[in-house]
């Protein structure tokens, strides 16, 4: 039977009424689906162990199912009491950093296998699972998000960090699963059944909890134009259609407009703008009349051919526009374009001046958003919201088309699927002259569909590359590391050749090993480096009673230690057992003070002595050179994974994009990526930075390209409204 859910403590229950009305069904109906999860995973591990090929498998399923049997119970009630608890903020569902342990070093060769490879399945999975029904009821997780922000009193809480967001209940489920005693294969069938039998639920408590709010009066008519496209692109809003009316000066009443209004009053400041002011006689043109114009401008006899391919690359909509009018004035149809139409097209253009001259975004990009000049000035005329609104549908997609064309090449085959897209995308907003909000959702469903296909493959890709990079960057930093400690031990030392050897082919593997494993303050490290040096005393001379005494009860201890490590760690190379042989026999030399009869290795000592001295020019080397100023180091510094850059490695080389994966931190080095996760390259900060001052790294701004532009054209205005003051 399903188990009552656990009562919330006092702080929920200060919750505003409707919200644990919300909370108390919508943990009724989790326990319901639970309880339901349970019973089918019940008979889904026993269907896969009966069917699994081999006994080593069906012992898994087996073990699974067991395990879940004994605790279903007890993740019932906790993933229940963790699910009220994000009503509130208080749930425990942060993450938690998984700790993984270097693989082990071959005898050989130093060979780090990569890490974390079970949890990056298990991520892949978990975050399909949650896009996919994030997908499927965006718009009732926006109205509940609104509604609940609104009842809470806070603001700037996104959807997908709602209580009822599916990663939200997927973050509590897979958190109460690491206490399961499961293997790796049992625990992500768990997973995937848990999105099929509770997640794909998840949407009706998220319908219901918004039928609640209503019925208590909560933003019953809330009306959403959509949401923010880089979480969810498939909210829906209502289409917006042409009104044969003129725009109320409310509508419109923008910074961005008044500023391009005020310039427009002033012959000095005009010269900014298109230059339309001769076609002010006669009556006034409609904004419906003025898009119908331009839907048919080819009719006209107007040349449109850049507002179509725009090879060239350039702004057309002064031409076309000056054409129009004076087409239809040359027909004895003189023509007045209403203000706030004069307006809305200066703002079109220079948009478009913007993308056209913004040297982050890429030529084949250009080119295609280039051709949009004429359809994005038809929804702009009738839609005064694209321009002093961050939510408008068109937005999202030509900001979406923007960003996803970073590091990509028109001409490679990885590519071709993108580009094929975004030419559909443009070639049907051409085509769709009458297109609304709904049209631009589907076509963006479409993008956003393509991208998170490639994202799923690139983010594995890039997580392999990323712990492969750190792996590697530890292990030379590790080799450096021991390599500078034995050289100073060996340094001064007339060592014989058979502890140099066996301390070069033999113990600094171990030691290498240790200081990755366990880190520069462990027990284990700590103890290997001892070793070495005892070693390196018990190979001099001892005369003096006392120090023989010691020799005499170190050796065995040292013995035991030597073949205690070794023979458990290089149990494919046992060349050392002949080496601990071979300083066996030395020692009953020293022993028996017949210290001219051991063969000494001047060689070893200077091969050391010049390894220990070439890196210590190496380092004078480098600080030689001059450093790039702060700045630019500041910069740098300040970069985050996921940044993008666009760089030339030399002057021959065009700039290529890049993506910013890993810091790695022992190097002072950035892992830089493709779009796919494939590396690019590793390059320390300070090559960055002079980079950076140089002029050959430019950062790619992650605001939006329409924020940016905008941000652009409101500059431009200003200082132009501030020059004329001037004058």
């Amino acid at each position: 039977m399903p188990h009552s859910a656990s009562k919330p403590s006092a702080d929920i229950k200060q919750l505003p009424s409707p919200i644990v009305d919300v909370r108390d069904n919508a943990a009724a109906s989790l326990e319901k689906l639970l309880h339901s999860f349970f019973l089918h995973c019940d008979d889904a591990l026993f269907e896969l162990a009966e069917t699994a090929g081999n006994n080593s498998l069906q012992n898994i399923y087996f073990e699974a199912m067991r395990e879940l049997r004994i605790h279903s119970s007890s993740l019932t009630d906790n993933i229940i009491q963790q699910f009220q608890a994000a009503f509130t903020g208080n749930a425990d569902v942060a993450g938690k950093k998984s700790e993984t342990r270097l693989a082990d070093i071959d005898a050989d060769e130093v060979s780090l296998e990569l890490v974390g490879n079970d949890a990056l399945e298990a991520s892949v999975i978990v975050q399909t699972i949650v896009n996919r029904s994030r997908l499927k009821c965006a718009e009732s997780l926006m109205k509940f998000s609104a509604r609940f922000q609104h009842l809470m009193g806070i603001r700037g809480l996104d959807e997908d960090s709602s209580p009822l967001d599916p990663g939200t209940l997927m973050e509590v489920f897979t958190r109460q699963c690491e206490a399961l005693d499961m293997e790796q294969k049992a625990r992500l069938k768990l997973f995937e059944r848990f999105g099929q039998q509770v997640i794909e639920h998840l949407g009706e408590l998220v319908e219901a909890a918004n039928q609640t709010l209503i019925s208590a009066g909560v933003l019953p008519d809330l009306k959403l134009r959509t949401r923010n496209a880089d979480r969810n692109p498939l909210a829906h809003r209502k289409p917006s259609t042409a009104v044969d009316e003129q725009p109320k000066p409310a509508d419109i009443d923008d910074e961005l407009i008044q500023l391009v209004s005020a310039l427009r009053q002033n012959p000095t400041t005009r010269q900014n703008l298109i230059n339309l002011a001769q076609f002010s006689n006669g009556a006034v043109l409609s904004s419906p009349e003025l898009s119908g114009l331009l839907s048919n401008i080819e009719n006209l006899g107007i040349d449109t051919r850049h507002s179509d391919a725009s090879a060239d690359n350039i702004n057309v909509l002064p031409d076309v526009l000056q054409s129009l009018l004076k087409a239809r004035q040359e027909q004895g149809q003189p023509t007045t374009l209403h203000s706030a139409d004069e307006n809305t097209i200066n703002l079109v253009s220079m948009f478009f001046d913007f993308v056209l001259d913004d040297e982050a975004l890429p030529v084949d990009m250009q080119a295609l958003l280039a051709r949009l000049q004429i359809p994005v000035l038809k929804v702009a005329l009738r839609d005064k919201y694209l321009f002093t609104t961050r939510e408008h549908p068109l937005r999202h997609l030509v900001n979406e088309l923007a960003h996803a064309s970073y590091g990509r090449d028109i001409g490679k085959q990885e590519h071709e699927a993108f580009y094929a897209l975004a030419n559909r995308i443009v070639q049907k907003l051409i085509e769709n002259t009458e297109a609304v909000d709904a049209d631009f959702q589907v076509l963006l469903v479409d993008l956003q569909d393509l991208l998170h296909e490639e994202a799923q493959k690139s983010q594995a890709i890039e997580q392999r590359v990323s712990q492969s990079a750190r792996n590697n960057a530890l292990t030379r930093h590790a080799r450096e590391k021991v390599s500078i400690v034995l050289s100073e031990k060996f340094k001064h030392k007339r060592v014989p050749a058979v502890v140099s050897d066996f301390l070069h082919r033999h113990w600094q593997k171990l030691m290498l090993h240790n200081y990755l494993n366990y880190g520069e303050q462990s027990s284990e490290w700590l103890e290997s480096e001892q070793l070495a040096d005892d070693l390196l005393w018990t190979a001099q001379a001892h005369r003096d009673e006392r120090s023989r005494k010691r020799l005499e009860r170190l050796l065995p201890e040292l013995y035991g230690t030597i073949e205690k490590y070794l023979s458990s760690y290089q149990q494919a190379d046992q060349s050392w057992k002949q080496a601990l042989v071979d300083m066996r026999e030395l020692h009953k030399l020293i022993l028996a003070d017949d210290i001219e009869a051991i063969e000494l290795s001047p060689g070893a000592i200077a091969e050391d002595h010049q390894d220990h001295e070439a890196n210590k020019d190496s380092w004078e080397m480098s600080s030689e050179q001059p450093l790039p100023e702060f700045r630019y180091l500041k910069t740098i510094n300040e970069l985050r994974e996921g940044d993008w850059i666009r760089l030339k490695l030399n002057e021959q080389c065009p700039g290529k994009y890049c993506k910013v994966s890993a810091f790695l931190d022992t190097e002072d080095s950035v892992l830089l990526v493709n779009r796919f996760g494939a590396r690019f390259a590793i390059l320390p900060r300070r090559d960055l930075a002079q980079s950076l001052q140089d002029g050959r790294l430019k950062i790619v701004e992650d605001t939006p390209l329409f924020d940016l532009a905008v941000a652009s054209i409101s500059n431009k205005l200003i200082n132009a409204a501030n020059e004329n003051k001037l004058e």
